[in-house]
């Protein structure tokens, strides 16, 4: 069995104007956003923190949210620490003099009101930026390819494709097989409305594709098509337009928050964690191991024996949860050679 994973770079490949990856995104945000006071001192400070020249736009959205959810804690006089700033009953506890408690008061609706409207600012990018469908003819030059030459590896060839990206290429790349003999799976059940079944990744649907060639794909933080009313309702498919509430959006930001709290996304991480150890092979397309999280399953999990695969255009490549020896880097695009090379190197 298979592991394929997808970056963002498996998308650049694809179409580099649809599918920007992080810097090509943080470039082309608007210039009403950049100049935002807390989208700049936020940027400021996770690139003092990481030393990087460019954060991700899902790292900056945690931030904010959290800074956001810290102030309500300081002015809100029921929680712990608002009730100890409120009437200043901290200052015995000092040697400072003056008010604390009511700048922040004065403050914290301003700046809520602020950061609601960078989320929702942000958030709109990434449903513009994204949304799109690949051609045919892109896809003719990557995933169709490379999707047509992994399935002629066996008679019964089972592949698990993982990704952290929001776009719908993977999903085109799957109906643009169609019909070579294998089953695609992507959770969409045919409903008088198209809905995410999590069957799909259940125990049964496991059993019954133990004997036949297959291709599953696992979206393991959302979709920019994916929409929910509320938490108990059913999440609707190939819905791509932004509905202005992010909260009605199926997507998980980011993966740095550690284990998944809500399902689909329980769902996929566990999926995930149980077939990496499985995998005689894992394939990374265009992925550049920052998510901690997964990272962590991948360093716990994957096999000793297993062979690891990295598609990466880099010279050289970041520090791999994996042992060196286990590693062969392609130095190459996702493009017709470095498929031929993927698969050659499956082959041996």
């Amino acid at each position: 069995m298979y592991i394929v994973f997808a970056g963002a770079g498996a998308s650049i490949a694809v179409n580099k104007k649809q599918y920007p990856t992080t810097r090509e995104f943080f470039q082309q945000l608007p210039q009403s956003i950049k100049d935002d006071i807390i989208f700049k001192s936020t940027v400021d400070y996770l690139k003092s923190k990481k030393e990087i020249d460019t954060p991700d736009i899902e790292e900056i959205l945690w931030i904010i949210t959290e800074q956001e959810e810290d102030i309500s804690k300081l002015i809100d006089s029921s929680s712990p620490i608002g009730w100890l700033l409120n009437k200043n009953r901290i200052m015995p506890l000092t040697n400072v003099k003056g008010d604390i408690h009511n700048p922040l008061r004065q403050a914290g609706p301003t700046f809520d009101k602020r950061v609601k409207q960078l989320i929702y600012d942000i958030n709109e990018q990434i449903y513009t930026f994204y949304r799109a469908e690949p051609s045919t003819q892109d896809l003719s030059k990557t995933w169709t390819p490379f999707y047509t030459k992994m399935l002629a590896q066996h008679s019964k060839t089972a592949i698990e494709v993982f990704t952290t990206n929001y776009d719908v290429v993977l999903e085109a790349a799957l109906q643009s097989i169609h019909g070579q003999g294998a089953l695609t799976i992507d959770g969409r059940k045919k409903r008088v409305y198209e809905s995410l079944d999590l069957d799909a990744w259940s125990q049964n649907s496991n059993e019954k594709l133990k004997n036949n060639k297959y291709i599953r794909l696992t979206k393991l933080h959302g979709s920019v098509d994916w929409t929910q009313e509320s938490t108990d309702a059913p999440i609707l498919t190939s819905a791509p337009g932004f509905r202005g509430e992010h909260g009605k959006h199926v997507i998980l930001y980011p993966g740095f928050k550690g284990d998944p709290e809500a399902e689909p996304f329980i769902t996929f991480h566990q999926h995930f964690s149980n077939y990496i150890r499985e995998a005689e092979t894992l394939i990374f397309i265009g992925f550049a191991f920052r998510d901690q999280y997964i990272n962590t399953l991948l360093e716990t999990r994957t096999s000793p024996t297993t062979q690891i695969i990295v598609i990466d255009p880099s010279s050289s490549l970041p520090n791999m949860p994996f042992s060196a020896n286990q590693v062969r880097h392609i130095k190459s695009e996702f493009n017709k050679d470095s498929i031929d090379k993927c698969t050659s190197l499956i082959s041996e």
